[in-house]
């Protein structure tokens, strides 16, 4: 009978249930979610598919047909040796909720001086920080319309902004954006946008995508925030903006390079938010994101040995 190595974090808890999904059918090997490349291909001995987020270069080698990610970024996977006759699938769809909150934490953040308000209070200082940059009526664009994107569009509908999308094919719009365009148009979108969310994965399309000629297309007092990935930006001249005085504010969860050194100039300006990483971390963060990574994940394991067609299969030449 073919093995299933699952190592997903709280794998244990659902034993039972992975068990009975498998009965008959699959043998499931239980390893640790952080268990190292020794066990993992000692586990992996006779093993067609692997629920995990396996370093691609531990499949070299092995007879694995099927890999499911307890996360949506397969960038990684993307042209590896073997990768092409392999399955992946990826968690995309349990991630959006939260990283939409984050980013809108983040624009509030900005539009309300809250960054310069929690400094002056740290030196006892009552002082007004003037205008508020307000919502009501602004233009956000949000660089890519999947699940992360159209999260964060339904929030930012809510809260009154005019949300235009940006993706590779045109469509009629729908909800909850008022248009969509192509990023073939990016040039004439960005000059219109107050507030600019990156939503995009890693490919070779987007690397790069708002590089320095494009983040000077953007309005003086704009607000910038990616959560997408950090080479979609060009760091150097993003720096070079700021330093001008340019953005409202620029929230980063993701950076390039990353982790971000201690020494890099990024980390002094004050009208700039970093987090390390974490806006869409659902393990050992939000129940409700590991429960929806788990669903997809069971869900996808039902199928493989029911034989049907899996959820959310990544290109593996795009990386998405």
């Amino acid at each position: 009978m073919e093995k299933i190595v699952i190592m997903i974090r709280g794998a244990e808890e659902r034993r039972e249930e992975i068990e009975e999904l498998c009965r008959g059918k699959k043998e499931p090997v239980f390893l640790e979610w952080n268990a190292d490349e020794t066990q993992f291909r000692a586990a992996a001995v006779d093993a067609e598919a692997v629920l995990g987020g396996v370093d691609p270069a531990w499949l070299e080698g092995t007879e694995i047909k099927w890999m499911h990610l307890p996360f949506a970024g397969a960038n990684r996977h993307a042209g590896r040796p073997g990768a092409l006759g392999r399955i992946l699938t990826n968690s995309s769809g349990a991630f959006g909720a939260t990283i939409a909150e984050h980013c809108l934490g983040m624009l509030l953040a900005f539009a309300r001086h809250l960054p310069t308000y929690l400094r002056q209070a740290e030196q006892g200082l009552w002082r007004d920080c003037g205008s508020e940059w307000g919502l009501m009526g602004r233009t956000a664009l949000i660089l890519g319309t999947g699940d992360l994107g159209t999260q964060t569009a339904v929030r930012l509908k809510a809260m009154g902004m005019r949300v235009i999308g940006c993706c590779r094919k045109n469509s009629e719009p729908r909800d909850p954006y008022d248009a969509i365009r192509t990023v073939d148009q990016l040039d004439s979108l960005l000059p219109e946008a107050d507030a600019v969310f990156c939503c995009l994965p890693s490919t070779a399309a987007t690397v790069g995508l708002l590089d320095a000629r494009r983040l000077a297309l953007l309005r003086e007092d704009a607000i910038l925030i990616n959560v997408g990935r950090g080479d979609l930006i060009d760091t150097e001249a993003l720096t070079d903006l700021l330093e001008q005085g340019r953005f409202t504010g620029v929230g980063l969860d993701v950076t390039n390079p990353e982790p971000l050194p201690k020494d890099h100039p990024l980390w002094r300006f004050d009208n700039v938010i970093i987090t390390p990483h974490v806006s869409g971390i659902g393990f050992g963060h939000l129940g409700k994101t590991q429960s929806d990574v788990w669903r997809i994940a069971l869900e996808n394991l039902r199928r493989w040995c029911g034989g049907e067609p899996l959820m959310n299969v990544v290109d593996q030449e795009q990386g998405y």
